[in-house]
C-alpha cells in the first residue's frame, strides 16, 4: 500500500497518511500478538505465563536498547557514514540485521527485531534520506515476497478452503471499507478522506502471513488456515491494489450511485494543499563553490535551498537545506525542481551533472553546471546546460587580466 500511494504521489495527503497511521497500529498489535506467540513457542507443548513474561521481557529489553542507541549510539557514528551516500546505506543494513540477531537471541520474532531496527533509524535526521535509498531495495524483496509466497503454496489445500476464502476476501474487501468508513467518518473527516483511506485498507497485510505462519509453527494453527489466509491474501491485494490505483474514479462512482450518502458523512474536502516550493534557486553540491554560490545568493534576497548529501556541509547555511542525492526523482520532487526559478551544479561528480542537467532542459527550469573538466564542456552543452561554471577558467583569464594592467600601469608591478 505504501508504494501505490507513493506511485500515486498521495503518502503525504491527509488519507495517506491516515492509512499510514493505521497500518502502524496494526503492525503495533501484531508485535504485541508475535511476542505472545513466541513465548508459546519457548514452551512446547506446556502452557506457562512464566515463558510469555519471558518473552515479553525480551521485547522490552529490545525495545530500550533499541531507543537507547537511537538517542546516544547511533548518531554520531551515523552522522560519520552519511558523508558517504553508499556508506549509510551499507551501515542501515547492518544495524537492521544486528538487531534481528539480537532478537533471534531473545527468542523473539526476527520480524520484531526487523521493525524495531526502523523505529530505531526513524528517530536520526537521515532517516528521509534513508528511506529513498532503501526503497528500491524495499521493491526488489516485496517481489521476492511474493515469489516466495506463490512458491509455498499448495493449491490441492487452498481449493479446498476456496468457500471460506472467498467470504472472507469479500469481508475484506467491502465489510472492512465499510466499517472504517463509518468510524473516520465519525471522527470528523470528509466524505472524500474517510472514502479514500477506506479504500486503502482493504486488504490483509503481508504481516498476516507472518502471524500465521508463527501460528502453523508453534502448532496452535493447521496447514488448512494458512492456506486460507494466503488465497485471502492474494485476492485482496490483488483486487485492492487496482482499488487504490483507481480510488478517484471509484468515489465518483459512489457518488454518482448516492452510495456514500448511507455513512452520513459531511461532504467537505478537509485535504489541506500541500506546502509547495516555487520561484526559488536550487543549489546542489555544499562545496566550497556550493556554500558560497548560496551565501551570495541569499545575501541578495533569493530564496535558496542548499542540497548536499552529507549533513556536515549543510551546517550553518543560510536559507533552506535538504540532505538528499538528486539522482532520485523523489529528491528533485521533494526540492520543487519543476517549479525553481534557476537550478545550479557545484558538484565535481561528471554522471550527476550531466544528469541534472538533462533533468532541468526536461522540465524546462534554466540552469548553471559546475564545468569542472574542459572536456566535459561539450557535453553539458548537449544536454541542455544553460550557463557553465569554469572557476579554473575564469580564474585564469582574471589573473591575466589583472596582471596585464597590472604591467601596463606606469610604475605598477605584478603581484
Amino acid at each position: 500500500v505504501v508504494k501505490l500511494l507513493d506511485e500515486k504521489g498521495h503518502l503525504d495527503s491527509l488519507y495517506g497518511r491516515i492509512a499510514v497511521g493505521i497500518f502502524l497500529v496494526q503492525d503495533l498489535v501484531v508485535i504485541v500478538v508475535l511476542t505472545v506467540m513466541a513465548g508459546l513457542a519457548r514452551g512446547g507443548d506446556s502452557f506457562s505465563f512464566m515463558d510469555i513474561a519471558y518473552a515479553f521481557g525480551g521485547m522490552a529489553v529490545l525495545l530500550a536498547a533499541t531507543l537507547a542507541a537511537s538517542r546516544w549510539l547511533l548518531p554520531r557514528p551515523f552522522a560519520w557514514a552519511a558523508r558517504s551516500p553508499g556508506m549509510i546505506f551499507i551501515w542501515a543494513l547492518g544495524w537492521c540485521f544486528l538487531v534481528v540477531l539480537a532478537a533471534h537471541a531473545l527468542g523473539l520474532s526476527l520480524e520484531i527485531g526487523a521493525f524495531l531496527a526502523g523505529l530505531a533509524l526513524a528517530q536520526l535526521p537521515y532517516n528521509e534520506d534513508l528511506r529513498r535509498r532503501v526503497h528500491p531495495l524495499m521493491n526488489f524483496f516485496i517481489a521476492v515476497f511474493f515469489v516466495t509466497l506463490g512458491a509455498g503454496m499448495n493449491f490441492d489445500g487452498a481449493l479446498q478452503q476456496i468457500g471460506p476464502s472467498l467470504v472472507l476476501a469479500v469481508f475484506v474487501l467491502i465489510g472492512n471499507p465499510f466499517i472504517f468508513m463509518l468510524i473516520i467518518g465519525r471522527m470528523g473527516y470528509g466524505e472524500k478522506t474517510a472514502f479514500s483511506t477506506s479504500v486503502t485498507v482493504a486488504q490483509i497485510s503481508e504481516f498476516s502471513f507472518i502471524f500465521a505462519a508463527a501460528g502453523v509453527a508453534t502448532g496452535l494453527i493447521g496447514e488448512n488456515i494458512l492456506s486460507i489466509t494466503a488465497l485471502v491474501g492474494v485476492i485482496t491485494i490483488a483486487l485492492s491494489a487496482y482499488m487504490i490505483l483507481y480510488s478517484d474514479a471509484l468515489y465518483g462512482w459512489c457518488r454518482r450511485w448516492k452510495l456514500l450518502k448511507l455513512f452520513g458523512v459531511a461532504d467537505k474536502d478537509d485535504e489541506e494543499p500541500p506546502a509547495t516550493r516555487a520561484g526559488h534557486v536550487v543549489v546542489v553540491g555544499m562545496n566550497a563553490l556550493g556554500r558560497e554560490i548560496v551565501r551570495r545568493l541569499h545575501a541578495r534576497g533569493e530564496q535558496v535551498l542548499a542540497i548536499d548529501t552529507d549533513p556536515a556541509k549543510l551546517a550553518d547555511l543560510p536559507g533552506d537545506c535538504m540532505l538528499g542525492n538528486v539522482d532520485y526523482r523523489a529528491v528533485r520532487d521533494e526540492a520543487g525542481l519543476p517549479a525553481a526559478k534557476l537550478a545550479v551544479s557545484a558538484l565535481q561528480i561528471e554522471a550527476t551533472n550531466l544528469l541534472f542537467a538533462y533533468h532541468c532542459r526536461q522540465l524546462n527550469v534554466p540552469c548553471a553546471i559546475h564545468a569542472f573538466d574542459v572536456s566535459l564542456m561539450e557535453e553539458l552543452v548537449d544536454v541542455g546546460a544553460d550557463y557553465l561554471i569554469t572557476p579554473k577558467i575564469d580564474g585564469a583569464l582574471a589573473q591575466r587580466r589583472h596582471l596585464l594592467e597590472s604591467t601596463a600601469t606606469p610604475g605598477g608591478a605584478a603581484p
